[in-house]
């Protein structure tokens, strides 16, 4: 039968704080909203690469301003080649 050994660890009071789902304005840094939409660009750029390079395809990515009258919002198309 195997014996078992056990270790007591000290326990010390850990508090925790509700984050405001941004975790650079809860880290303090400067213009934490234009950080956390440089994140999610970034993320989802990532993600278009990962399924692009999946299809094994050649592909062009071209990505068009928005007008000045819309909501500031970008287009994205992909062709495949």
């Amino acid at each position: 039968m195997a014996r078992k050994s056990t270790k007591t660890i000290e326990r010390e009071e850990v508090t925790f704080e509700k984050s405001s789902g941004n975790v650079y304005r809860d880290l303090g840094f400067p213009n934490p909203e234009d950080m956390g939409r440089k994140s999610d660009l970034v993320h989802r750029i990532d993600k278009l690469f990962e399924m692009l390079s999946a299809l094994g395809e050649d592909v062009m990515i071209t990505v068009h301003s928005a007008p000045e009258s819309e909501e500031r919002r970008g287009r994205v198309m992909v062709a495949f080649g």
